[in-house]
């Protein structure tokens, strides 16, 4: 990989095991001028700055290796309950353990982190994709830039135990705070479920669905000659319409081409299997992978009611029905 790899931290001989390790992978005198590996801490809030946390920094940063610093901060617990309060906490935890980074040496790589959290007083659990959490996404974004620091920032957050549509609501929520907060470095941007108690294999399809169209927004809005498509305008008449013309098919992201490649078993039952491909010259960014699942899921469960319809088999008459399917 081109990004720095998260070594182990929760004790010092760890932390050297994971540098001594990275040496072997890379060699020292890339480790000298190169980011290769990092560690995460998580400041024992409130305002303390512990043993795990400092002998970290002096094993990562003292290599020359970076340091992810998340204050781990739920309101009513950790920090105060108040929005404001939590952000300047954090805000100093994350600074004073990067001032420690920076006297063991100087210019050590550096990521603040942003993990501020609201909680159920009543019961003590941890909520996520609230709106107090998408707000100091914001603010500390702002205070970063400020500050000249990387940013680390909660991805697709929330509460629900099922990838429902509180999963998906909260999930957005935290996830597009995130991206326009211009965080540099992000965990749990897909899968995570039940406060981080667990992954869910479904949510991280999702999410990873949403990632590829966070990914076009942050690309920013093209105005090239292609973009402003004068070709079209050209060669489409005053309300004509704009489906067949020549920018329109170099432009379409959903050309679509069906094979059925081969027979698989599912279970008793053959099925056929079903490959959807995109053009080559269509970024895979567009290419959605929960819209290739779904489209494979309908058209295999169509197909196999036409063709175990009662009394048709295979080589029976019906490739009019199928193609309309």
């Amino acid at each position: 990989s081109d990004k720095p790899h998260l070594g182990a931290i929760t004790e010092m001989s760890r932390a050297e095991d994971s540098l001594a390790m990275a040496e072997i992978v890379f060699g020292k005198e890339v480790m000298n001028e190169n980011c290769v590996i990092m560690g995460n801490v998580n400041t024992n809030s409130p305002l303390l700055v512990d043993r795990v946390v400092t002998e970290a920094i002096r094993v990562y940063c003292g290599a020359g290796q970076g340091i992810v610093v998340v204050p781990f901060i739920l309101s009513g617990a950790m920090g105060p309950v108040s929005t404001a309060a939590s952000i300047a906490q954090a805000v100093a935890e994350a600074m004073m353990c990067c001032a420690f980074a920076q006297l063991v040496r100087p210019g050590a790589p550096v990521v603040l982190g942003n993990f501020l959290s609201s909680m159920s007083l009543k019961s003590g659990a941890p909520t996520f994709g609230m709106p107090e959490p998408v707000l100091s996404n914001y603010v500390i974004g702002q205070l970063n830039r400020r500050l000249g620091l990387p940013l680390r920032c909660g991805g697709a957050l929330t509460a629900s135990k099922t990838a429902d549509a509180q999963a998906a609501y909260e999930s957005a929520d935290s996830m597009h705070s995130t991206m326009m907060s211009g965080a540099h470095f992000v965990l749990h941007a897909a899968g995570w479920l039940e406060s981080g108690l667990c992954t869910g294999f479904e949510k991280l399809v999702m999410d990873a669905d949403r990632l590829g169209t966070y990914e076009k927004i942050l690309a920013g809005l093209a105005l090239d000659d292609e973009a402003m498509a004068r070709d079209a305008y050209g060669e489409v008449e005053p309300a004509g319409h704009f489906l067949g013309c020549a920018h329109t098919m170099r432009m379409c992201f959903f050309r679509q081409r069906f094979q059925i490649a081969r027979m698989s078993k599912v279970g008793r039952r053959r099925v056929p299997r079903i490959w959807l491909s995109a053009p080559s010259d269509v970024g895979m960014s567009c290419w959605k992978t929960t819209r290739h699942l779904r489209l494979t899921t309908q058209l295999m469960r169509r197909l196999w009611n036409l063709l175990h319809a009662e009394n048709r088999n295979y080589l029976t008459p019906g490739i009019e029905e199928l193609t309309n399917a």
